[in-house]
């Protein structure tokens, strides 16, 4: 066997190993339930979409209060998947494998532009920085809207990034990639534009002759963007949402009227939380260059100084306009850790090529780590069997919401004291399970729901008072009555 595929069949173990890996800890949290109080919330929404409550540019949550905290676009995908697949625990579960599945295809084949291998060796190496960056492995199972968000933006830089590297100028890469920086935008508002940056950034970092084309490409891109929601905004029902979005979110957040999550630090929150998050990813690229070091092994020649500062450069105008806000979470950062992590990838990539191409596997060796995929694959697949439809997180509330179910009509309107509004995490999970719902005009209700961390003391002879009977259900946390 020559020395091209025996390295070929080491970069495929490794890259074997991280994908077993990434997956088993994917869907390790997908096949059981509970999920981050954002994402239960998302899929409430698509939910009530899917089944005629509201409309696209009217988001309906719960009683009155039309969801105007982010644009429509990504619960109306996520309403597809509730019209195909029903209204299941793992509907909203399996929208985040796919979300998940396309963005690793795109970072794939983006890798193989970026490094000139068509075979795409080394794709491991960023897979591995990227799924290791802590946020990236929550993020994806816990459907937040960032990470749709990121597939748009990544497909309208791919395009932007391949008709520069072919030295074409189409009008139709142009077109398709407003349209994606739209779609971004429809789907997480103004900070979905930084591909806008790319004809400029490109230019710069390659052909710095050319910046009077890059601005009128820039310009062009802006027109078209501008032209689209020109058109959205003459169409009542899409402006009146759009204006809620801006009124109540984007506004709201640039004022510092929104919460102030960064603490003492306030808007520079960002940055510590931007190194803490990085720092696991450049433990590939330290180990390589040390073994290389240690080995005496010279790495590859071919470098990537330059597609590692225009991705640098990218990631840069992702994540750092999110200081404009006092209002982060790390999380905000998805988008962004997709091109940090290929310009680390890209660092640590000719000692990482030569440390496989040095030590590669001999073909029984190979063999037999075929096998033990194998095998392994099969045992993954039994773990995840024993974890189906367990909970994984919020088990108080999942487990007395099941009971409501056996007990409460679907969609039932349930009274709740007025303390309990506040209680965001339950309202998220009553509303996700058997379309219940909360009414905190308590007495016009069947039934009456009453948590006694929240409610105050006299609020259950307030109930009783009004007729109400407490019910012998199995509840851990909650009190149910019954109007008698």
């Amino acid at each position: 066997m020559n020395n091209t595929q025996t390295t070929y069949t080491t970069n495929k173990l490794i890259g074997t190993i991280v994908l077993l890996f990434m997956f088993t800890a994917f869907l390790e949290r997908s096949v059981q339930e509970g999920m981050f109080f954002d994402g239960i919330t998302y899929a409430s929404i698509a939910r009530n979409l899917a089944i005629g409550k509201g409309s696209f540019w009217e988001l309906y949550y719960r009683n009155s209060w039309t969801f105007s905290e982010h644009p429509p676009l990504m619960f109306g995908i996520l309403s597809v998947f509730f019209r195909l697949l029903g209204d299941h625990f793992y509907t909203e579960k399996v929208y985040n494998l796919f979300i998940w599945i396309v963005t690793i295809i795109m970072l794939t084949s983006f890798w193989k532009k970026l490094t000139g291998n068509r075979k795409g060796s080394g794709y491991e190496l960023l897979l591995l920085v990227w799924v290791i960056i802590p946020t990236v492995l929550w993020a994806y199972p816990n459907c937040l809207i960032d990470c749709t968000m990121a597939v748009f933006d990544l497909a309208a830089v791919m395009i932007l990034f391949n008709t520069y590297n072919k030295q074409k100028n189409s009008i139709l890469a142009l077109l398709i990639a407003a349209i994606l920086m739209v779609c971004a935008t429809l789907t997480k508002g103004p900070v979905g534009l930084f591909p806008l940056a790319v004809p400029f950034i490109y230019h710069l970092v390659y052909k710095s002759k050319q910046l009077p084309k890059a601005i009128m490409h820039t310009i062009v891109l802006t027109a078209i963007m501008a032209g689209i929601y020109l058109l959205l905004w003459r169409n009542d029902a899409a402006r009146h949402s759009l204006q809620r979005y801006l009124d109540e979110q984007l506004f709201a957040a640039l004022q510092g009227k929104r919460e102030n999550t960064g603490g003492d630090m306030g808007r520079y929150a960002l940055l510590v939380e931007l190194f803490n998050q990085l720092l696991p990813a450049i433990a590939p690229l330290a180990l390589t260059w040390i073994l290389c070091k240690a080995l005496k092994i010279q790495p590859l020649k071919e470098k990537h100084t330059r597609h590692i500062v225009f991705l640098l450069l990218i990631a840069c105008c992702s994540s750092l306009p999110i200081m404009l806000s006092v209002k982060q979470r790390s999380f905000y950062l998805i988008p962004s850790f997709i091109y940090f992590a290929m310009a680390i990838a890209l660092v640590a990539y000719p000692y990482y090529m030569a440390l496989t191409t040095r030590y590669a596997l001999k073909y029984n060796a190979a063999k037999a780590m075929r096998y033990a995929s194998m095998i392994a694959i099969a045992g993954i697949g039994v773990f995840l069997y024993t974890k189906f439809g367990k909970v994984s997180r919020d088990e108080q509330y999942i487990n007395d919401i099941k009971v409501m179910q056996t007990i409460l009509p679907e969609g039932e309107k349930v009274g709740i004291c007025l303390e309990m509004d506040k209680d965001y995490e339950f309202l998220a999970y009553i509303q996700r399970y058997h379309s219940l719902e909360v009414n905190l005009q308590y007495a016009t209700s069947q039934y009456i729901l009453i948590d006694d961390a929240w409610c105050k003391t006299n609020f259950t002879d307030t109930v009783l008072v009004l007729g109400y009977k407490p019910l012998n259900a199995p509840t851990k946390k909650y009190k149910l009555y019954k109007k008698d």
